[in-house]
């Protein structure tokens, strides 16, 4: 071959190769752009403010335009402070920047700083929140440290950190003199801890705690704890202030929450298991059905109430029939149907005579129907989660790959909805074919390397097969998730780590886990983190009676058989859940609570496969990123706070 051949093959490699590179602009003039002014600038993100505003508006700009100095930061602070007053907050912010550091005293930019907290705590900007604060208290008065405290707590709950909101919130009980601010700031403390689940606070206490967080952590460990046994509450608690006589949560503040954990409490006297035993749901409706009476029969209470099991084979769809037949028994309260055909009947039916708790989720619901409240295990709640986990992580680009199946649409759908929802993006979605084994068609789509691999095809075929070639996948994501039954979850991980993407962290659901331990199938799926209900995570009685009197079937349905043992103990706080916003119950399936349309929800644990076998993530795995490279302070010291 000549020299000008292999000149022209080198320049078309070096074309092939860099065909993606950006191409240089051409120079042009380009006039210049308008002056723009403090007011042009305002009036353009206030577009609510009435006539007489405007002007107030304008007399703000005018001062701080005419003077300079000191005076002009005055001006603009003051400006950005009425702003934030009108519910302009983006106008109040964009005002802030105005300011000039190095000319505002100390106390102007201590009112600086607490605007532009308050300003993005207002748009839900929870993390900008907590980088905009001190790291210490210094040169505060007693009332701004106050705010410091209390707008970090703030943002620490909205961003879903409840353990950094209570260690807030003791930091800030230090500096609180009026008594009404004190004891509500200790039955927010007592909230908040109601949202966090039985392992996260278990977890937790396993931590060097200062006592008073202590005291707190183990005061809500002891609650949930013993959430079925309300009748013993004075009892516990008082054991609880033998360890902790001189805990501020004493005395008065123990005496009324032992009252407000028995409230809105009711238990029925007879309730009614509608299920179909005997159809192509038998196997699932069983598993629930002896988890429920699994429970019933371990209750203290058990004698009290008569249990009517109605088989609803036979007409599943036509469940108005067998709701009449439970009435007709007496009962006071029904758990069914499980088919969502069954349940979107009953939706339709605005008032329902006698509760029911249903064992799935209607298709649509647009509003709430009284005494309808639906339970099961929804897999949108666990994407919903796994997002959330992905973010604290510091996880911002994400691949999809799930399932091509209307269940696959669902968890790409939730998980992408809330990843973006908190700033992230999902910058590739991929669906595969679920009974397949190989899924390398999917996946080099999803990485990308399809076009790489095409790439050096076109070079091979000019220069010949004898030259070495590595593939390259996408570099503009940092992690994958998947969704997929066990089989596919313990095909895809090790072709997405021979794909290139060994370096990627992997979430998925429940959905990958069988929930059986098996050690040698599951070291396939090493490194997965994904979350799961505390059944198949923890031990409990319960569980123990299920595996000893159904082997076989506790291992195929083990989640079911923990669905039915949640129906049972939810019954009596379902008012509760119902009354209380923000009230949640420690549950097998996972930390339950009630949306506006009586569904309820879950949060679960969160857990990484290690040497085959799930592993739930310490508690500082689950503090994340707020703590990477940071000491973790005591709670005993209100100087130091978290940044």
């Amino acid at each position: 071959m000549n020299k000008s051949v292999n000149l022209a093959l080198s320049l078309l490699l070096f074309i092939l190769l860099t065909s993606c590179a950006p191409k240089p602009q051409l120079s042009k003039t380009i006039p210049p752009a308008p002056a723009i002014t403090i007011e042009s600038e305002l009036t353009a993100q206030t577009k609510q403010l009435t006539e007489s505003q405007t002007e107030t508006l304008k007399d703000y700009i005018e001062r701080s335009e005419s003077n300079s100095g000191p005076l002009r930061q005055q001006y603009i602070l003051e400006m950005s402070e009425w702003l934030y007053e009108q519910l302009e907050l983006k106008a109040a912010l964009r005002a802030l920047e105005k300011l000039q550091p190095e000319q505002l005293s100390l106390q102007q930019n201590n009112r600086a700083f607490l605007l532009k907290a308050r300003i993005m705590l207002s748009l839900g900007d929870n993390i900008s929140v907590i980088r905009t604060l001190p790291v210490t208290l210094d040169n505060l008065s007693n009332q701004q440290k106050i705010d410091v405290l209390n707008l970090r707590a703030q943002a620490y709950l909205g961003a879903d950190y409840p353990f950094e909101a209570i260690r807030t919130r003791i930091m800030l009980s230090a500096y609180l003199q009026n008594e009404l601010e004190i004891d509500d700031n200790r039955y927010t403390i007592w909230r908040i801890l109601n949202l966090m689940s039985l392992n996260s606070l278990k977890q937790i206490n396993t931590l060097e705690l200062g006592t008073q967080l202590k005291g707190w952590i183990e005061l809500a460990i002891t609650t949930k704890n013993n959430q079925n046994n309300w009748q013993q509450l004075e009892n516990i608690y008082r054991d609880w202030l033998q360890n902790h006589p001189q805990h501020p949560a004493g005395r008065t503040f123990l005496a009324t929450l032992a009252q407000k954990q028995v409230e809105l409490i009711k238990q029925p006297r007879h309730i009614a298991l509608l299920l179909p035993l005997n159809d192509k749901f038998a196997g699932p409706a069983r598993a629930i059905r002896d988890g429920f009476l699994s429970t019933h029969f371990q209750a203290q209470r058990q004698r009290q109430i008569q249990i009517s099991v109605i088989d609803t084979s036979e007409s599943e769809t036509s469940i108005w029939q067998h709701y009449q037949t439970a009435l007709q028994k007496g009962a006071d309260f029904i758990v069914g149907p499980l088919a969502k055909k069954s349940i979107d009947e009953l939706a339709k039916i605005k008032e329902l005579d006698v509760p029911v708790l249903t064992l799935n989720y209607a298709e649509q619901q647009s509003s709430a129907t009284d005494n309808l409240f639906q339970f099961g295990l929804l897999p949108e709640d666990e994407a919903t989660q796994i997002a959330e986990l992905a973010i604290k992580q510091g996880k911002k680009h994400a691949a999809i790959l799930v399932p091509a199946s209307p269940w696959g649409e669902r968890l790409q759908n939730a998980f992408r909805q809330r990843f973006e929802e908190l700033g992230g993006e999902a910058r590739s979605i991929k669906t595969y074919q679920s009974k397949r084994n190989d899924f390398s068609n999917s996946i080099t789509t999803l990485l990308n390397l399809t076009q790489s691999k095409q790439r050096i095809d076109t070079i091979k075929n000019l220069l010949g097969n004898n030259i070495k070639y590595e593939l390259y996948r996408r570099n503009d994501i940092d992690m994958i998730f998947i969704a997929g039954e066990p089989r596919a979850a313990r095909s895809i991980l090790p072709q997405l780590k021979f794909h290139q993407a060994s370096d990627l962290q992997v979430y998925s659901t429940s959905h990958a886990y069988t929930g059986s331990p098996n050690k040698s199938a599951d070291r396939d799926i090493n490194q997965l983190l994904y979350c799961d209900i505390p059944w198949v995570l923890e031990d409990n009685t319960i569980k123990t009676t299920v595996e000893k009197n159904w082997p076989d079937s506790s291992k195929h349905y083990s989640r079911l058989y923990a669905l039915g043992a949640d129906a049972y103990h939810l019954i009596p706080y379902l008012g509760r859940l119902k009354a209380r916003s923000g009230e949640n119950f420690n549950g097998y399936t996972g930390n339950l609570y009630l949306d506006p349309l009586l569904r309820i929800h879950r949060k679960l644990i969160t857990a990484q496969f290690i040497e085959g076998l799930p592993v739930p993530l310490a508690a500082q795995d689950n503090m994340s990123i707020l703590y990477q490279n940071q000491e973790a302070p005591q709670d005993d010291n209100p100087e130091q706070v978290i940044n």
